[in-house]
């Protein structure tokens, strides 16, 4: 994954640095003020000259970013325009609901308020979709680049959901394919039975743990390839 190099700044000063400096700067220039007194005249007007110098800063420090997009425009690559963002949206009958109704198109749903964005965010549905009061009995995983399906173990459908999610695990050695170990970080994250989904470049394997000792993981099957 490539990642852009953010550009340097012209200049990083802020209204109190540039007020500081005005003051120290003041006496070379004018020794009958002193500019000591933060209730003199002067040295509000050197403030108010601060905060406005720190607005054409900020849009100074804009230029090397507004020349990147001009270069880029000059190689025919345009920013791509504003679209709607899109969530799967999951809907929970009530319990006791016996008969089927449909949730129209366009029902409006919102994302609770987070530390991020404290007000709601709201969406619409893009399609009907029937609410079907149903039980899960059977669940299948397909992988159409390997053309795999793949039946979860028998006691997959009766685990707990976890409260709190976990950290993301990260594989740190090589594991051959055909061989049932695996070394993850953090450690004594999984236990027997659970169902691992590893992601790489194409799709995603799916392992079921048969046992863990610390950072070592046993898998049911030999793994499908190699992981690194």
């Amino acid at each position: 994954m490539s990642r852009r190099v953010s550009l340097p700044k012209i200049d990083v000063r802020k209204a109190e640095q540039l007020l500081r400096q005005l003051r120290r700067m003041a006496p070379h220039y004018t020794r009958e003020w002193p500019a000591k007194d933060d209730d003199d005249p002067g040295v509000a007007l050197l403030t108010i000259f601060s905060s406005i110098a720190e607005g054409v800063i900020s849009r100074l420090n804009r230029a090397p970013d507004r020349n990147f997009l001009a270069f880029l425009d000059m190689l025919g690559i345009r920013l791509l325009p504003k679209t709607p963002a899109r969530v799967p949206v999951t809907f929970k009958l009530a319990n006791g609901t016996e008969a089927p109704f449909l949730v129209p198109k366009e029902t409006q749903v919102s994302a609770a308020p987070n530390a991020e964005r404290p007000e709601e965010l709201p969406f619409e549905t893009i399609e009907p979709l029937w609410a079907i009061p149903a039980k899960l009995t059977e669940l299948f995983v397909v992988d159409p680049v390997e053309d795999h399906i793949y039946k979860p173990h028998a006691k997959f459908l009766t685990l707990e959901k976890v409260e709190n999610e976990l950290p993301p695990l990260r594989i740190t050695a090589f594991s051959a394919k055909d061989s049932k170990f695996l070394q993850l970080d953090p450690p004594d994250q999984v236990k027997k039975d659970d169902l691992l989904r590893i992601d790489h470049a194409t799709a995603a394997d799916h392992l079921v743990v048969l046992d863990t000792q610390g950072s070592i993981v046993t898998v049911t099957d030999p793994l499908p390839r190699d992981y690194v």
